[in-house]
């Protein structure tokens, strides 16, 4: 029997509704005493113990990808970049791999599903402190995130392909968005000292350009297949969904345009308390951070749909492979939900929000130069269309010197994935991954991730201007012959 319409439909709702573009985080990059601003965006109170004067980074890039929603046999990270037109599907049951170099779907129905990808690209930034108690800095960085809140595991190739012709399958609700947007942010931070340590409140405020966004809101639809397998009986929906159309003619081929759609404000707030030890060292620091509180309201070149019917109604599989751009299946879904062209357009701007997240660090000085750092992030939602941030539970114990540092990052993505990293700081340039298993041999390859970052720190030199010293304190550090 021809398969392809079910097959269709899956790769709509559980490839769109399991993927998620999210903020993975860099935990070499952000955790460490000399973090600087890429500490302050994960907890702003962070460089209130900043121990330098000033850093300015150049730029920091990551991708990430983790899943269990399907596997790749036989690989490593360097494998598959090097081979990837060589791989074979061996999902479908008429398909038999010639080798054993093939991606597949996780059979299992009954677990949740999660997809997560990241391509991130940090821009220029500047932290300064002009004494001991103050920081400020100013920051640049293009985001992309793509999210779905809990997806049960009936979105799941193999659940769809055992359906037979007539049987009706529900799909349950589920909700979808994602959005691309930079940011400019401007930081302050201010410390207290105390009879034990140090308090530090600080805070990012960020001014945001939305350039592309979508949502989608399934509230219910159940379907069958026809006969003949050309059509879909659509037996009621409801469904909701809007998008940015700047880009939508990429699907016909034209090049990416770079267009500011929307436009909002975001914040990151944070407390941070550290115990002194002996002489410059400390002996644990613990803060709790809320992140990403904000939205962008999209009113340029946008679109909202609603299809909400209780009548049936039918798809044609032939007619649908020959739409090509997004107002053609737009206008072709509503002709046969709602009766005309336009019926489903109800409105021309909507409202993302942040990928928020509420976070709690803490840090432990073992010995000298050597710490253990843990991290707790749960994902919030502040708006009824929010892009999702997953949770993370993570603990890196680190060596740590002025001139380089090493991280061994042991992390738990959606209290599901387990990945073991490493990442190595010397001087100013820093590289790692969060999952150094993806770069050896695997059975079954379901992602992984890397990052880099280059910085300049001032070590304690401070600069001049107009014979005014700032940043000047502290000493002066030795620069190592390497």
């Amino acid at each position: 029997m021809n398969r392809s319409i079910r097959n269709t439909i899956f790769l709509i709702f559980s490839i769109l509704l399991t993927s998620q573009l999210f903020c993975q985080e860099q935990i070499g990059l952000r955790t460490s005493t000399y973090a600087g601003m890429h500490g302050a965006q994960l907890n702003p109170a962070n460089s209130g113990h900043y121990p330098l004067q000033w850093e300015v980074g150049l730029f920091s890039a990551a991708a990430f990808f983790e899943n269990n929603f399907a596997f790749i046999t036989n690989t490593s990270t360097g494998h598959l970049i090097k081979n990837s037109e060589d791989i074979e599907a061996g999902y479908n049951q008429e398909l038999n791999p010639l080798s054993n170099f093939y991606y597949d779907f996780n059979p299992d129905s009954t677990s949740n599903r999660f997809a997560n990808l990241q391509l991130k690209v940090n821009g220029p930034s500047i932290l300064f402190k002009p004494d001991e108690t103050q920081a400020v800095g100013v920051f640049f960085n293009a985001r992309a995130s793509m999210s779905t809140k809990k997806i049960p595991g009936i979105y799941n190739y193999y659940y769809f392909a055992a359906k037979g012709v007539g049987e009706t399958v529900p799909l349950i609700p589920a909700k979808i968005a994602s959005m691309a947007w930079t940011e400019l942010g401007f930081h302050y931070s201010k410390s207290i000292e105390t009879y034990t340590g140090k308090i530090a409140i600080g805070a990012n405020i960020k001014y945001l350009q939305g350039y592309e966004a979508m949502f989608a809101d399934l509230g219910q639809m159940t379907y069958s297949m026809s006969v003949n397998s050309d059509t879909i009986n659509v037996e009621g929906v409801d469904f909701e969904f809007g998008y940015t159309n700047s880009n939508i003619d990429m699907m016909d081929g034209q090049n990416l345009k770079a267009k500011v759609n929307g436009k909002g404000v975001g914040v990151d707030i944070g407390f941070n308390y550290m115990v002194d030890g002996y002489e410059d060292q400390y002996l644990y620091r613990i803060g709790i951070s809320l992140l990403d509180i904000g939205a962008i309201r999209f009113k340029q070149n946008t679109e909202v749909h609603r299809l909400d019917t209780e009548i049936d109604f039918e798809l044609s599989e032939s007619l649908y492979k020959s739409l090509t751009t997004a107002e053609a299946l737009t206008t072709q879904l509503s002709n046969d939900a709602l009766g005309t062209a336009t019926a489903s357009y109800v409105g021309n701007e909507f409202l993302v929000g942040l990928p928020a997240a509420i976070a709690l660090q803490g840090d432990v000085n073992i010995i000298e130069g050597l710490f253990v750092s843990g991290q707790w992030l749960q994902g919030i939602a502040f708006a009824e269309k929010s892009v999702q941030r997953e949770s993370l539970v993570n603990i890196t114990p680190r060596y740590e010197h002025k001139w380089g540092e090493i991280h061994f990052p042991i992390s738990m993505y959606n209290y599901k994935s387990l990945n073991v990293g490493m990442s190595l700081r010397l001087a100013f340039l820093t590289i790692g991954t969060d999952n150094l298993g993806s770069f050896m041999k695997s059975k079954k390859y379901t992602g992984t991730d890397f990052y880099v970052g280059l910085k300049l720190y001032s070590f304690g030199s401070g600069f001049n201007i107009g014979g005014i010293n700032f940043g000047g304190r502290g000493k002066k550090v030795k620069c190592y012959d390497f």
